[in-house]
């Protein structure tokens, strides 16, 4: 059986034979040894929904309407997930839309979110999510109105 290998051309214009076998062997070894740590970050529900509220209450609303965020907003309340204040507050801190001696309560994110809805164009907003929509009139609700009234339920932890 004859053993295939590759020839690699050297600047000297000489060539030599490297067995693919051993080619493989060789890279394989380099690239373990150059492989770096992984590391995985996991978030819970809660902090996951705390990023969620940041987006919603830091994104430019007037040039990026995003209705995902706002898809999401109704996702996290529907499933009754409380917000984690310290991960939302670290995030609106390091973002500058809050020093760190803000007094976050509930009712202040309320205060927030519903501002944040006041300035929303919902006929925007519903054209992000529509594509992923099965049954649209779903949307005919997206309002000042419902966001606020929904906004209610909102449960923290601390």
């Amino acid at each position: 059986m004859q053993q295939k290998s590759i020839r690699r051309r050297q600047s000297n214009s000489s060539s030599r034979s490297i067995p693919i076998p051993l080619l493989l062997r060789c890279l394989k070894t380099s690239i373990d040894c150059y492989r770096p740590p992984t590391t995985i970050i996991i978030y819970d529900m809660p902090s996951l929904f705390a990023g969620k509220l940041h987006a919603v209450i830091c994104r430019a609303w007037k040039t990026r309407v995003k209705g995902r965020d706002l898809y999401d907003y109704i996702f996290y309340l529907l499933r009754n997930v409380a917000v984690n204040m310290p991960h939302l507050k670290a995030r609106l801190v390091d973002s500058g839309f809050i020093n760190e001696n803000f007094n976050l309560t509930r009712e202040a994110l309320i205060s927030m979110l519903n501002e944040c809805f006041s300035a929303i164009d919902y006929e925007q907003a519903k054209q992000d999510v529509i594509p992923f929509i099965k049954d649209k009139t779903k949307l005919d609700i997206w309002s000042k109105e419902f966001f606020t009234e929904i906004t209610k339920k909102l449960d923290i932890f601390i």
